[in-house]
C-alpha cells in the first residue's frame, strides 16, 4: 500500500477519542496487519476475521487519506468488490468521507457506499449526514440496484464502480456510471443543512466494520468468517462540473453589475447562461461575466459549460442556483419561517446562533419556539442568539444579503427594524453595521460604510427596533459595494445575555416629494418648457403631461423639458424612491394660449423687465430709451383680446412706471409694449 497517500487507522475508536467500539456500538479492532490490510493480485484486499484480538472478538481493516489527499468537490470513486452478502455476519463495508476539521455531524459526512446486510442481498446506500437539531441523515435510503450488470441485485458476484459528484450545492451518487436517487442539495436536506462547502476538504476512508447502528448489534455468526472486500482502484477527478461559481446568490430585481467568475484554465472556453430578464454586461467567453438583472428579472441558474483545451477532460456544465428577489418597499431579510423568506445567508459568530445545547456549534438556519407569543410578535419560530461573553465586541456577520445599494439607509430613504426579546436591561444598545467584508482586514475604519443603533425595550418584553444612522465611519466604502451585515448585541461590553430576534426587515419611506416648479401659462407650440421636483437619491419619476405634448427630454429624472402644441392640461409626478416605495403623485394644471411667444426673447434682451410676475394690483414696467419717445402699452387675455391699452411718453434713459390690474381677473395676460417700429410681448399672470 502507498503510504506516501494512504494511513492506517488503528484500534477501537479511543485513540481518536472515540468511545470504545469506534463510538458506534462496533465489535473489531483495526490494525495494521497483513492479515486485515494487504495488496495482494493487484487489489488491495481488507479482510475481517473472528478471533480475539487485544479485548476484541474480531480484526479488520480501515485507511483512509487524511493529510495526504483532502478535497473540496470533485468525482470520487472507487471500483470494489463486496464480500458475500450474509445477514447474520453483520458486516458492514464502507467507502466514505469526512472532512479534516471533523465535528460529527456538524460539519457533515459524505458515504459514497456503505451496504447492510439484513436481507440475502447487499443494499446499497449513498448518505449525506449533518447536524439539523441533531444527526441527520439523507440520501438514496437502501436500495437492491437492479441493472443488466447486477442480476439479482447482488452486489457480491463482481466489481462495481461506486462514485459521487460533488460540486458546490450538489451531490450525485453513481453506481457503474447510473445516478442512484435524486441529486441531493440544500434544498432536500433538514432546513437547508449543507455543511458540503467551501469551507470543508474531506477525505476518503475504506473500510469493513462489524456491527454498529447500521448493520445492527446482534452477535456475529463467527463461522461466516473471514470475509474480504477487494479494491481494484481510488480515484479522483477534479472536473470542470466540479467548478465552483462564485457569486451573489441573491440579487434585486433591477441590481446591476453582480460579477460571476469560475477559475481561469488557459486555452478553456466558457459558455455562460443567465436567468430570464438579465444579460450579460462584460466578459461573455471568459472565465468572468458581469451580469445585469432587469426589473421583469426573475429565479434560474447562472451556468457555465467549461469545454478544455485539451484532452482527458470533456466539456462539463456548473450551476450556480439564483435567487431573484422583487425588490419592495418593506422586505424580509429573516424571519425563520424557512429559505423562501430567508434574503441573507450566516457567515460567522464569535457568539452562538440557534444552538441546541451548550456543547453544540451555532445552527444557522435552525429556529426556535418564540418563548413569548404576544404582540408585536406572535409567531411561532424565532432566532436566538447568546453572546460570548468573553467578546468585548461580539459579531453576527451574515452575508450574501440583499439589500440593494446601502447609501439607501445612510440617506433615510429606507431603515432597518428588528424585532427583539432579551434578558438584558432596558436600553441595552444593539447595533447593525454595513461592510465590505473584502476591505476590513486592513483595519478599522476600512470598509465600515455605516452604523445604524437602536436600544432594547424592557427585559423579556418584545419590542421592535427601529435603528436609526449613527455615523459612517469609511466615505470611501461605497453603498454599492456592501456586501456583509453585522449584529453587535451590546457593543464594547462583555455580558453574555440572550437575545431571541425576529422579523429582520428593510423598511422603505414614503418619498415626500415637493411641489412641481415651472410655468403654468405657456405659448402655442412653445419648446423646450422646463419642469422639477426636488431631486433624492436613486429615485425614479414618472412624468405624465397634456395631451398633444411630448416629453423630449429627462423622463425618470426629477426634471424634464416638454414642447407644446395647443392644449393645456394637467402635468403629473410620481416618485418612485430606490427600495420601490411608491410617494403621492403630485399635480400642476397648465395652459397652452393662442398667442405666440415668439417676441418674449426680444423683450428681455431689450433690457425690458416687469415685476412682481405674478402680480395681484401694480405691475411695474421698466425698460431703457435711447430717446424721448412715445410707447404704446397693451395688455391682452388668453383669448387674445385686448383688455387695457394706454399711451405712455418716455424719456431717453431709464423709465419705470407702474400699472393698476385691480380690474383684471386671475389668469394669464400678455403685456405688449411698441416703440416705433419695435414691438415686445411679455407673459404675466394675474393671481390675487
Amino acid at each position: 500500500m502507498d503510504l506516501s497517500k494512504w494511513s492506517y487507522q488503528i484500534g477501537n475508536g479511543t485513540n481518536d477519542g472515540l468511545d470504545p467500539g469506534w463510538g458506534n456500538q462496533e465489535s473489531q479492532y483495526y490494525t495494521s496487519r497483513p492479515e486485515n490490510v494487504n495488496v495482494t493480485g493487484g487489489n488491495l484486499v481488507i479482510t475481517a476475521k473472528a478471533e480475539s484480538y487485544l479485548g476484541a472478538q474480531f480484526t479488520s481493516g480501515r485507511i483512509r487519506s487524511l493529510g495526504k489527499g483532502d478535497w473540496t468537490y470533485g468525482s470520487f470513486e472507487a471500483k470494489i468488490k463486496v464480500p458475500a452478502p450474509y445477514q447474520d455476519s453483520k458486516l458492514w463495508p464502507g467507502f466514505w468521507m469526512l472532512p479534516g476539521n471533523n465535528n460529527w455531524p456538524s460539519t457533515g459526512e459524505i458515504d459514497i457506499m456503505e451496504v447492510g446486510n439484513e436481507y440475502n442481498e447487499w443494499k446499497y446506500n449513498g448518505t449525506l449526514h449533518y447536524y439539523s437539531g441533531g444527526n441527520q441523515a439523507s440520501g438514496t435510503g437502501g436500495v437492491t440496484i437492479n441493472t443488466t450488470t447486477l442480476p439479482n441485485g447482488d452486489l457480491s458476484k463482481d466489481f462495481h464502480v461506486y462514485r459521487v459528484d460533488w460540486a458546490p450545492n450538489s451531490i450525485k451518487f453513481f453506481v457503474d456510471n447510473i445516478q442512484i436517487g435524486a441529486t441531493m442539495s440544500s434544498a432536500n436536506t433538514i432546513a437547508g443543512a449543507w455543511p458540503f462547502d467551501a469551507n470543508n476538504k474531506f477525505y476518503i476512508i475504506l473500510d469493513m466494520a462489524i456491527n454498529g447502528w447500521f448493520p445492527g448489534t446482534e452477535t456475529p455468526n463467527k463461522s461466516r468468517y473471514p470475509l474480504s472486500m477487494l479494491v481494484d482502484y481510488v480515484r479522483v477527478y477534479s472536473t470542470p462540473s466540479a467548478v465552483q461559481i462564485t457569486g451573489d446568490t441573491k440579487v434585486l430585481q433591477g441590481e446591476k453589475g453582480i460579477v460571476y467568475a469560475v477559475p481561469s484554465v488557459a486555452g478553456n472556453s466558457y459558455g455562460w447562461t443567465i436567468p430570464s430578464g438579465a444579460s450579460i454586461k462584460s466578459g461573455s467567453g471568459t472565465n468572468q461575466i458581469t451580469v445585469d438583472y432587469g426589473s421583469s428579472s426573475v429565479s434560474g441558474n447562472v451556468s457555465v459549460t467549461i469545454t478544455p483545451s485539451g484532452g482527458g477532460c470533456i466539456a462539463s456544465t456548473s450551476s450556480l442556483v439564483i435567487s431573484v428577489v422583487p425588490k419592495t418597499c418593506t422586505m424580509i431579510l429573516e424571519d425563520f419561517e424557512g429559505p423562501a423568506s430567508r434574503n441573507l445567508g450566516f457567515n460567522f459568530s464569535t457568539g452562538w446562533l440557534n444552538r441546541m445545547s451548550t456543547t453544540t456549534n451555532s445552527f444557522p438556519n435552525g429556529t426556535f419556539n418564540n418563548p413569548s407569543k404576544v404582540a408585536p410578535n406572535t409567531s411561532a419560530l424565532v432566532g436566538k442568539y447568546e453572546r460570548n461573553g468573553g467578546s468585548q465586541y461580539d459579531v453576527l456577520a451574515y452575508n450574501d444579503i440583499v439589500i440593494g445599494n446601502a447609501d439607501a439607509y445612510k440617506n433615510g430613504t429606507a431603515s432597518f427594524n428588528l424585532l427583539v426579546r432579551s434578558d438584558a436591561p432596558s436600553g441595552t444598545t444593539v447595533m447593525i453595521q454595513l461592510e465590505n467584508r473584502l476591505a476590513t482586514p486592513k483595519g478599522w475604519p476600512n470598509g465600515e460604510h455605516s452604523r445604524y443603533t437602536a436600544l432594547t425595550g424592557p427585559a423579556n418584553t418584545w419590542t421592535n427596533l427601529k435603528f436609526t444612522l449613527k455615523d459612517a465611519p469609511d466615505l470611501n466604502t461605497k453603498g454599492d459595494s456592501v456586501n456583509q451585515i453585522i449584529l453587535l448585541f451590546d457593543p464594547n461590553t462583555y455580558t453574555s445575555n440572550t437575545y431571541y430576534f425576529d422579523d429582520f426587515k428593510s423598511v422603505g419611506n414614503t418619498p415626500a416629494t415637493g411641489a412641481i416648479s415651472g410655468p403654468i401659462a405657456n405659448c402655442e407650440n412653445e419648446k423646450g418648457v422646463t419642469y422639477t421636483v426636488s431631486g433624492f437619491f436613486g429615485s425614479l419619476y414618472n412624468w405624465t403631461i397634456p395631451a398633444g405634448a411630448s416629453i423630449v427630454s429627462g423622463q425618470g429624472t426629477n426634471s424634464i423639458k416638454v414642447d407644446y402644441t395647443t392644449t393645456g392640461g394637467n402635468i403629473t409626478v410620481t416618485e418612485t424612491s430606490s427600495v420601490n416605495c411608491l410617494g403621492t403623485a403630485k399635480t400642476l394644471a397648465v395652459s397652452v394660449s393662442k398667442v405666440q411667444c415668439a417676441n418674449e426673447i426680444a423683450f428681455h434682451n431689450k433690457g425690458m423687465a416687469v415685476y412682481p410676475n405674478p402680480v395681484n394690483e401694480i405691475l411695474n414696467i421698466h425698460f431703457n430709451s435711447n430717446i424721448e419717445e412715445e410707447s404704446t402699452i397693451s395688455i391682452s387675455n388668453s383669448l387674445s383680446e385686448e383688455v387695457l391699452r394706454f399711451t405712455q411718453v418716455t424719456s431717453a434713459g431709464e423709465n419705470n412706471f407702474p400699472v393698476s390690474i385691480v380690474s383684471l381677473e386671475n389668469g394669464l395676460y400678455f403685456l405688449n409694449i411698441k416703440k416705433g417700429n419695435e414691438n415686445v410681448v411679455q407673459r404675466i399672470i394675474v393671481m390675487k
